[in-house]
Formats: C-alpha cells, sequence, structure tokens
C-alpha cells in the first residue's frame, strides 16, 4: 500500500511590500503535501507568463526546489523592480490531491499604470469577475466605465474600488458583452486607463459530461 495521498497546505507565505524602484525583490512561499505540490505564480490572477509579455520578461524569473521531506518552495525573482511590476501577485501550490494558494500584493511607488488585459469568454447567465491589474503607488481610487456610463455597486454590479475587481451577475450576450474600460487614479489626478472585451457565448444545451466540463470550465476560468 503506498503512502497516502494529501492536498498541499502552505507552509511559508510572503508579506505585503511597498517599495520605490529600483531593488531586487524575491517572493517566496513553501508548501507541503504528498505528492510534493508543484508551484505557479499568477499576477493579477494571470499566469506570469502572460503578464511577462508585459514587461520586461529577463527580470523575472522563477524557480522551485524539493527538500528530502517534500516540501517544495518556489522563488519568484524579480531584479530591478519597476513601477509596472507592482500589483498582486500569488503563489499557487498543486498536486494530485488538490491545490492551495496565497495572495499579496507589491507596492512600487510611481503613476499609476494597468498592463493588458487578456479577453475573457464567459457562458450566459455566469457570475463573472474581472480584476484590473493596476500597478503604481499610492493609488486613490480604480473606476469601471463601460461606453459612457460609470459603473456602481448595485443589483447588476458590484466593484471594490480599492482592488479593482468588477463582478458582474448573470451576464447576457444582449446587455453585457463588449468592451468596459479601467481607469486608475492618484492623489495629484495622474490617470492611466486600459480597455478590456468581454465575450458571451450561450448556454450549453447538451448535458453530457464533456459540455458540463467545459461550461465549468468557462465560468471559473476568472474567478
Amino acid at each position: 500500500m503506498g503512502p497516502i495521498e494529501a492536498a498541499p497546505q502552505m507552509v511559508h507565505t510572503f508579506n505585503e511590500q511597498t517599495i520605490v524602484p529600483g531593488p531586487f525583490v524575491t517572493l517566496k512561499c513553501s508548501a507541503m503535501g504528498n505528492p510534493p505540490p508543484d508551484i505557479s505564480w499568477l499576477l493579477d490572477r494571470q499566469p506570469i507568463t502572460f503578464q511577462q509579455q508585459q514587461i520586461n520578461s529577463v527580470r523575472v524569473t522563477q524557480n522551485q526546489v524539493v527538500s528530502v521531506g517534500g516540501e517544495t518552495t518556489g522563488h519568484l525573482n524579480i531584479s530591478s523592480a519597476q513601477v509596472e511590476d507592482g500589483g498582486e501577485y500569488t503563489c499557487v501550490a498543486k498536486n494530485l490531491a488538490g491545490e492551495t494558494s496565497h495572495s499579496s500584493r507589491l507596492n512600487v511607488y510611481g503613476l499609476p499604470y494597468i498592463r493588458n488585459m487578456p479577453k475573457m469568454t464567459a457562458v450566459s447567465e455566469a457570475d463573472v469577475s474581472i480584476k484590473c491589474p493596476v500597478a503604481g503607488y499610492p493609488i486613490m481610487e480604480i473606476a469601471w466605465t463601460r461606453g459612457e456610463e460609470m459603473l456602481r455597486s448595485g443589483n447588476k454590479y458590484a466593484l471594490d474600488h480599492q482592488t479593482g475587481v468588477l463582478n458582474i451577475k448573470s451576464v447576457s450576450q444582449a446587455s453585457d458583452k463588449g468592451v468596459y474600460t479601467c481607469t486608475v487614479r492618484d492623489r495629484q489626478g495622474h490617470t492611466a486607463r486600459r480597455d478590456f472585451t468581454l465575450d458571451i457565448v450561450g448556454k450549453l444545451i447538451n448535458s453530457s459530461p464533456i459540455h458540463h466540463s467545459i461550461r465549468s470550465n468557462l465560468s471559473n476560468l476568472y474567478k
């Protein structure tokens, strides 16, 4: 009888940091599990590999080591940290038995900046959560608009003006498909903005397990 599988548990995590541009930054997290978990990194909900296309990928590296006792330690290294490196970093530890994660912000002093946001596809009637990938510090407010309409929290939308998260309830092709704009502002009045495209596909009628899996993956892609 082989060893019992165990979902990952975090052993060491990193805290929020606020820095000036220039220094070398290392984010570290460690996790235990059986089998030893694999560690990956996200920046504002997107894989670091995607974000490296927006920033200088040579400056951002990641590695992991597994100890004899089965503890996996991952490092995310940023050389000469710049304003655009700021954001919410997430360490994800995953193995066959499950996964766990930890998130904290890296704040880099500087003017507001928003990284590119990839197009999202959601299923009709699903709830959608979008995070504006904001950098720069300090930031006073993050707002969302659609066309000329300023989006506000209510029955349809829920906005967090500090984290930049926009939640849309029960999306539909008729009313919610299209381009949304995130705008960030600091206390001195400097702003940055970036467009985001939301595509919506019809509900999948076939109830086979494969279709259920597709629907679930689409709905959960950006949770």
